[in-house]
């Protein structure tokens, strides 16, 4: 797939799990950028055998089964419940046919995330000196998070789905563009102020977000 961008001045390619996406000028002619890709050609593969190995966990969403919730391990108990609520250890959720259920749990861990981030994110930009415009939550599949020049900040929900330190990285990243809206050295100094472990935690959510999906299966 070729998208094409007037203000874009360099070829660069995205590789997923799906697809390869070449982002270009313009005004390249087609020709020019095939032979650009070939020369990538054993890049290419070597992204997608990367991706070929990387299996998703598939939850269940029966009696007994597991989510992950923070590093927490939540216990589904289905019933007449009218809603999904969590008890302790354990998460009620209603016996519904699995897309219904499915909507339901996915709500409930937007509810979670936004109950995480909000007060997370104005206690981390107090220490910088800012304050959030709104906090928000986003489903983009390829981004994390993000910061709008406005201050409204979006985090993705399925990060619940991870560690608490990927989740606090995540938020300290955002936050931080608060003062910086760019990578620069500046804003990395931000970052590491409001979470002294971004290092590690930054590349655990590159190397394991894929995981943080429910991905939740039917299995009647």
């Amino acid at each position: 797939m070729i998208r094409r961008s007037r203000r874009r001045t360099t070829i660069a390619l995205r590789v997923t799990r799906t697809d390869v996406v070449l982002h270009a000028p313009h005004g390249v002619p087609e020709p020019d950028l095939l032979n650009w890709v070939e020369r990538k050609r054993g890049w290419i593969e070597k992204a997608q055998a990367h991706f070929a190995q990387r299996t998703p966990h598939h939850h269940t969403l029966e009696d007994g089964s597991t989510l992950p919730l923070l590093g927490q391990t939540l216990t589904i108990r289905r019933g007449p419940h009218e809603s999904v609520t969590r008890h302790g250890e354990e998460l009620h959720v209603p016996d519904l046919p699995h897309p219904q259920l499915l909507g339901h749990v996915e709500h409930w861990y937007r509810e979670q995330a936004l109950a995480y981030f909000t007060p997370l994110s104005h206690e981390l930009a107090a220490r910088l000196g800012r304050a959030p415009r709104d906090v928000k939550l986003t489903e983009a599949r390829t981004r994390w998070g993000s910061c709008t020049a406005s201050g409204v900040l979006r985090y993705n929900w399925r990060v619940l789905l991870g560690p608490p330190d990927v989740a606090r990285y995540l938020c300290a990243h955002e936050v931080a563009h608060l003062r910086e809206l760019n990578h620069s050295a500046r804003f990395w100094t931000h970052v590491a102020t409001l979470c002294p472990t971004y290092a590690q935690d930054r590349r655990r959510l590159r190397e394991e977000g894929w995981k943080y999906n429910l991905n939740a299966e039917p299995t009647r």
